[in-house]
């Protein structure tokens, strides 16, 4: 693709002080969510907190990502109180991110939820969270492994009538883990993939959009096949949006 015909892909960044006592905050975002984009021919922009110009950020884009991050969606967005106090939320991200992704699936945006993302895609489609996945799910795997997030550390199962096995071409497939949450298996959303170990979803999505997917996983590590050929399909469907 050239530049002309290059979708625009809005990337949901982090936000940090810059150190202990200082008065200013940064947006930070790993640079594989950017590459990922750039390879398979879209244009990556980071989005600022901006909650007033929503719709006009999304009319200016042809698809969204919204990226992983070590933090909690509160519980009072899926009807629940937090028991644990080790529950780490970032509100201001939260709630840009929600008014994004409103805004996203009304204009009938391709939408890709990459870990926390998958959760907050899960949510607003009417769906609720396990809160860690380790109090609340006797023998399950550790999801949290020691393994790096380059390196694939456990199967899932695709189910065979969804969008994510048509991408993946296969009902089985290796991805990386970096999660303690995870979205509750209730019926509230379609689940397109499941860990095979234990169940625990990993993947969801939506015939909201032309594109509506979230994964539990870091697919921007390029750790398996399926991870290219879920950035390749979006970016494919991000450079129809942009032709209408």
């Amino acid at each position: 693709m050239d530049m002309i015909s290059s979708p625009l892909i809005g990337i949901s960044a982090d936000m940090e002080r810059r150190s202990s006592g200082s008065t200013e905050s940064e947006y930070f975002l790993r640079c594989n969510y950017a590459e990922a984009i750039i390879e398979e021919g879209g244009i990556p922009v980071i989005l600022p907190y901006d909650t007033k110009h929503v719709v006009e950020t999304v009319n200016r884009l042809d698809g969204i990502v919204f990226s992983g991050g070590m933090f909690d969606i509160h519980p009072r967005h899926y009807g629940r109180q937090p028991p644990y106090q080790a529950l780490n939320m970032k509100e201001t991200r939260t709630d840009f991110e929600m008014a994004l992704m409103d805004a996203a699936i009304e204009k009938n945006m391709p939408v890709l939820g990459i870990c926390n993302g998958m959760q907050l895609l899960a949510v607003m489609l009417g769906g609720r969270l396990i809160e860690d996945i380790g109090t609340d799910i006797d023998g399950c795997l550790e999801h949290l492994p020691f393994d790096p997030p380059t390196k694939a550390s456990h199967e899932i199962n695709i189910v065979t009538d969804s969008r994510l096995h048509q991408i993946a071409g296969t009902s089985i497939s290796r991805v990386n883990s970096l999660h303690h949450q995870a979205v509750l298996d209730d019926g509230g959303v379609f689940v397109s993939a499941r860990c095979c170990s234990d169940g625990v979803v990993e993947a969801i999505e939506s015939s909201e959009t032309p594109f509506c997917l979230g994964v539990q996983w870091h697919p921007e590590y390029k750790t398996s096949e399926i991870d290219q050929r879920i950035f390749q399909t979006f970016i494919r469907h991000a450079a129809k949006t942009k032709q209408q």
